[in-house]
């Protein structure tokens, strides 16, 4: 077998030639456009087996999402214009087509390109969408036959095998490539009548699997103190040997026999070694299972295995109880979308860096010890009031339709953006902050706001409220402004040279001089009854003409443009 080699991606296109034919006779037998046959459909039929340098994870020839190396195992094209790809991360099947010598397109899974065959190697690039994409050059299995499995998982899907040493007992169970589950341990600590379970992974470091081919398994067990390079086989005993080479060059060899899913189930059903935390909600730990972090819905899950997690997401899940995040220490984003919850214990979760929240019943929300909070996002609920003032890193604050009525941002500093949309705010509390560039504030009953308390604002959103006056001169910097749908009689703009978007309909003005704000690119000023005419300088001729059909500048009929309107 030769080895697969893998060289730098190139992209490639699929061209398309289209055709037409005339009525113009409806006597005439339409032409019959044959379809093109090339030699490449004969030549891939079969399965091809990838075979990777030594073993070594090389990943600079690959392109991956997410950072997640790929490694293509084998390919099989079947005479019925069906494929299989195993790859790291589990088995694609489909529908092909041989779109001409050099690739073919394997519909939504992705293509592949740059074909070509020496001494019967095929060697090609392969790129399979929203996954990865890399090059290889592989030999055919001249053996297969439909029906035989392809790959080591597949051939020993669910086989279960058994070790005994050190007074332990160890179980190693292959799966094929559910929810990207290859390989399941367990060790049964018999001095303590206990278990543990691991899956991709050794207590010292995860398991990335690089070969699957039929004959064997590989896998590169990451560890800090130096990789090793661990292979499966079946011998002519039928048993499972295993066999690991160490970063300082040593082997060992480990040899199981074949067990039953009994055997593996009397082991689990004892108690899993090490601290508990409990999770009585089955949609929870569910996700946990699915994460590789639990085995069974038990309500609960090792501590250790949850402890380092930093990212936890609950979006579309019916989620109703979140007893347990307390011992997600580690956790610095967190997400949660349910209808149901009430109330969230966030107290322990002190490197919090993320919180997002979507709840209808949420009652109460204590975040005062989450001090490394950058970015709170709260929408719904029945909350009336949060303390935010140990959150002195926060940076961006929104809240969407929440029950809160006031709010004090005074000691967050560091704030960045601020969004408040629809709800009941009734009252504001803020001191000067310099790095608030970003300020929307929108469908609230607010009457006034004193905005010389950030300099350094760019956008400013306050449409929707009962504003009868405001001032923006002391925001040089401002460039986006909307304040529609208040109740504004003027405004003073002349000091807002780098506004270039503005948006003031349907307020009570009778004067409005945008003379100065020569970068104006768009400007709403539609439904101000009074407003005869709107001061403009020479240099917005040109935007206004270049806008016929008023899609970025827009007013009233009886409102014109003037470069003097006698203000």
């Amino acid at each position: 077998m030769r080895r697969c080699s893998r060289i730098p991606y190139i992209a490639f296109a699929l061209f398309i030639t289209c055709f037409s034919c005339s009525k113009d006779n409806p006597s005439e037998e339409p032409k019959q456009i044959s379809k093109e046959i090339f030699e490449l459909e004969e030549k891939i039929i079969g399965l091809w087996e990838v075979e990777d340098d030594d073993g070594q994870a090389n990943s600079s020839n690959r392109q991956a999402v997410d950072d997640d190396l790929c490694y293509v195992s084998s390919l099989i094209f079947y005479i019925d214009g069906t494929f299989t790809v195993t790859y790291t991360g589990g088995t694609i099947t489909g529908e092909y087509t041989v779109t001409s010598e050099k690739s073919i397109s394997l519909g939504e899974a992705g293509n592949i390109g740059n074909v070509n065959f020496t001494s019967g190697v095929m060697y090609f690039e392969i790129e399979l969408n929203g996954i990865c994409a890399a090059a290889y050059h592989c030999n055919r299995r001249i053996d297969y036959r439909r029906g035989d499995c392809y790959s080591f998982l597949n051939c020993h899907d669910d086989s279960v095998w058994k070790m005994t040493a050190d007074n332990n007992t160890y179980f190693i169970k292959f799966v094929d490539h559910h929810n990207g589950t290859w390989l399941q341990n367990f060790v049964g600590w018999n001095s303590e009548d206990c278990f543990s379970a691991e899956t991709n992974k050794y207590n010292d470091g995860e398991l990335i699997l690089i070969k699957n081919n039929t004959g064997y398994l590989r896998y590169i067990h990451q560890k800090n103190n130096g990789n090793a390079i661990h292979s499966y086989l079946i011998n002519s005993n039928g048993n499972l040997e295993r066999k690991i080479e160490n970063s300082d060059a040593s082997v060992t060899y480990h040899t199981f026999q074949p067990a039953s899913q009994e055997e593996l189930d009397i082991l689990i059903s004892k108690t899993e070694c090490g601290a508990k935390t409990y999770i009585p909600d089955d949609v929870f730990e569910q996700e946990l299972i699915d994460r590789g972090l639990d085995n069974i819905i038990d309500n609960y899950v090792l501590t250790e295995n949850i402890s380092g997690l930093t990212a936890l997401s609950f979006v579309n899940y019916a989620v109703n109880d979140l007893t347990g995040l307390e011992d997600f220490v580690s956790l610095t984003h967190f997400t949660l979308n349910s209808s149901t919850i009430k109330e969230i214990d966030l107290t322990t979760n002190s490197f919090l860096e993320r919180v997002y929240l979507s709840s209808t019943e949420l009652t109460h929300l204590d975040i005062d010890q989450n001090a490394e909070l950058q970015s709170f996002y709260l929408e719904y609920g029945k909350i009336e009031t949060i303390d935010f003032s140990g959150n002195e890193k926060l940076k961006i604050l929104e809240l969407h339709a929440t029950t809160i009525s006031n709010l004090d941002v005074s000691q967050n500093e560091e704030l960045e953006m601020l969004t408040i949309e629809g709800g009941n705010l009734n009252e504001l509390k803020f001191s000067r902050n310099e790095n608030l560039w970003h300020l929307n504030i929108d469908n609230q009953p607010l009457e006034s706001i004193d905005l010389s308390f950030f300099p350094n604002l760019r956008e400013i959103n306050l449409g929707y409220n009962n504003l009868h006056e405001i001032d923006v001169s002391k925001c040089p910097k401002l460039e986006f402004l909307s304040i529609s749908n208040n109740s504004l009689l003027n405004i003073n703009l002349l000091e807002n040279v780098n506004l270039r978007e503005l948006f003031i309909s349907d307020n009570s003005l009778s004067q409005l001089d945008i003379s100065r704000s020569s970068k104006l690119y768009t400007m709403y000023a539609e439904n101000n009854p009074d407003l005869d005419c709107i001061q403009i300088a020479d240099t917005h001729w040109e935007e206004i003409n270049a806008d016929p059909l008023n899609y970025r500048w827009k007013k009233n009929d009886n409102t014109e443009y003037s470069t003097d309107c006698g203000y």
